[in-house]
């Protein structure tokens, strides 16, 4: 809801894409581990931008977009258990796309609201991680 908020008052276009970025850092268990899952998403995401906005200059035709949108998906089911931040590479450009596909909005517009929101979402998700920590089961405590 913070991330949410903070996006809606910021101005961006998609206030959900901060909503969810700001659970990633929440899905493991250790300190360590949230603030690593929030730098690859912020990283994987950084990259799937730019993939993404090479893709959309393209302008293809929308049977070509679906086509890519499979081969993306594909790549998404393969790569998501094995490394996060290289699945989001591909999830960031998948999301784009479709997003795209269903409602076209000016390509650099979409891109930094992307970015913008995984920022406020990560940053969000990473300090309810550090307010919420249990320090006992942390190593050394």
């Amino acid at each position: 809801m913070v991330a949410g908020t903070i996006a809606t008052v910021s101005g961006v276009d998609h206030p959900y894409w901060a909503m969810v970025a700001s659970v990633t850092p929440l899905t493991v268990f250790t300190l360590h581990g949230q603030v690593a899952r929030g730098i690859q998403r912020v990283a994987g995401t950084a990259v799937g931008l730019v993939l993404a906005a090479g893709l959309l200059l393209l302008s293809m035709p929308i049977w070509m977009i679906i086509v890519v949108l499979a081969l993306l998906q594909a790549i998404v089911e393969l790569l998501v258990v094995r490394h996060y931040g290289i699945a989001l590479i591909f999830i960031t450009t998948l999301a784009l796309l479709s997003v795209q596909l269903a409602n076209p909005q000016p390509v650099p517009e979409l891109i930094r609201d992307r970015f913008v929101e995984t920022l406020i979402g990560v940053g969000v998700g990473v300090l309810a991680a550090i307010l919420t920590r249990n320090r006992d089961l942390e190593p050394g405590a």
